[in-house]
């Protein structure tokens, strides 16, 4: 008979922050792959962090190289340092991107879970350019 098996962790529950929280977002995990309409994107995994540092919630990021999303691009490199000046060329790679930080904005979205219920999550609203 096959078997699988894995350690057992208690997972601490994720904390939903308030609407227009600002914080840092560090990028934990970078992929480059395709939307579902075949463009290019890249898909980050985010940690929202406390003001003490700690991880209050871990978040999913699209960042698609389209004309219409440049302005999200455009804002997550300039919150991340990648780029301070019209005109610079950016590029990104997925090791560059892992453990870089921006500050955010982040709000609340409503989903519905796999049971139809509705739930309620955190997305990153606005990156915003460093001070």
């Amino acid at each position: 008979m096959e078997k699988r098996s894995f350690t057992f962790k208690r997972q601490e529950p994720a904390e939903l922050l308030e609407n227009n929280t600002e914080c840092l977002a560090r990028v934990k995990e970078a992929e480059f792959t395709m939307s579902a309409a075949g463009n290019d994107m890249i898909v980050l995994i985010a940690e929202l962090l406390g003001e003490d540092g700690r991880v209050r919630r871990t978040v999913r990021e699209h960042l698609v190289f389209t004309e219409k999303a440049e302005w999200k691009l455009s804002q997550f490199a300039e919150s991340t340092g990648f780029a301070d000046e019209d005109g610079a060329e950016v590029a990104f790679t997925e090791e560059n991107l892992v453990g870089c930080t921006g500050k955010v904005r982040v709000t609340q979205e409503t989903y519905l879970d796999n049971g139809g219920k509705e739930q309620l999550t955190n997305r990153i609203g606005t990156w915003l350019a460093a001070a």
